[in-house]
């Protein structure tokens, strides 16, 4: 039984979508946990950048993603929602992940539509495989499952199709499938996601993009059209990334500092987000 799965579908069961922030690090889902959010996304640019350095075109491996998000859940304790990419190959491949994530306490996952070496959604040049091939990939990925509970999600790019038609039409045959979710990837006008809403005939994951180019629709906003899933991939990382800059910057320029110091967590907190603090108590009972 995949019971982190089973709590997120009992999630989606209610009028009110579920949000997910996105973690780049396993101790960035402790802190989306500690605010009181019920889910979390494990971003693929997030480890991609955020882990590893690098750039999100289809380099961190499968081994390197499931490690991230076996990592997450335990951190996190929360339903995670995973980036799959493509599925890291053919479908005895996507077979392999879906059985590697789940084995990891994965909640959910999404397999994406475009030929290897795929690129991250909004950055452009996607080449989308055929409706077949993708299907295989999705009946690949559903017979795969261990537990019924965990959530398959099917993922089209919408940068790589020649109309918002299409997209609708590979989003309704994914559907047909027998997919838990349909996440259709790169709405840049709200009339965009408000169609998708309306044709798609399937349960939907909107995507709340850091590229600046997807509508930031509210909460009730999405509700009202049934998005069951929101995610916010790498917010966490890009607002990261900019303290950081600043910081060094700053300590390069001036030589000190000290007009950080109270931007940041102090020690005692570090011990204790960090798991120092539980670490000792588990320590002295013991000892």
């Amino acid at each position: 039984m995949n019971e982190h799965a089973r709590t997120l579908r009992q999630l989606m069961a209610s009028e009110d979508p579920v949000m997910a922030p996105g973690a780049f690090s396993p101790i960035v889902g402790r802190l989306i946990a500690e605010a009181g959010f019920k889910a979390c996304y494990v971003t693929g640019a997030g480890v991609a950048g955020g882990l590893y350095g690098q750039p999100d075109v289809g380099l961190v491996t499968m081994t390197e993603l499931v490690d991230a998000a076996r990592r997450t859940v335990e951190c996190s304790g929360l339903p995670v929602i995973c980036d799959a990419d493509t599925g890291f190959g053919g479908v005895l491949n996507v077979s392999r992940t879906v059985r590697e994530l789940e084995a990891a306490g994965v909640a959910a996952l999404h397999i994406e539509d475009q030929e290897f070496p795929r690129r991250c959604g909004f950055l452009g040049g996607h080449v989308l495989s055929s409706k077949e091939d993708m299907g295989a990939r999705l009946k690949a990925a559903l017979d795969a499952r261990r537990h019924s509970e965990t959530i398959i999600i099917a993922r089209t790019e919408m940068f790589g199709a020649q109309s918002l038609d299409e997209t609708i039409d590979r989003a309704c045959s994914y559907a047909e499938l027998g997919v838990d979710l349909i996440f259709c990837n790169g709405v840049t006008t709200v009339e965009h996601a408000e169609r998708l809403a309306r044709a798609i005939p399937a349960p939907q994951l909107y995507n709340v993009s850091t590229s600046g180019l997807s509508p930031h629709l509210s909460e009730v906003h999405l509700r009202e059209l049934g998005y069951k899933l929101v995610i916010y991939p790498a917010q966490s990382l890009f607002l990261a990334l900019r303290s950081v800059q600043e910081m060094l910057s700053s300590l390069k320029k001036d030589g000190t500092l000290e007009p950080w110091l109270d931007r940041m967590i102090d020690f005692q907190e570090w011990k204790r987000v960090s798991g120092i603090l539980e670490a000792d108590e588990t320590e002295r009972r013991y000892l």
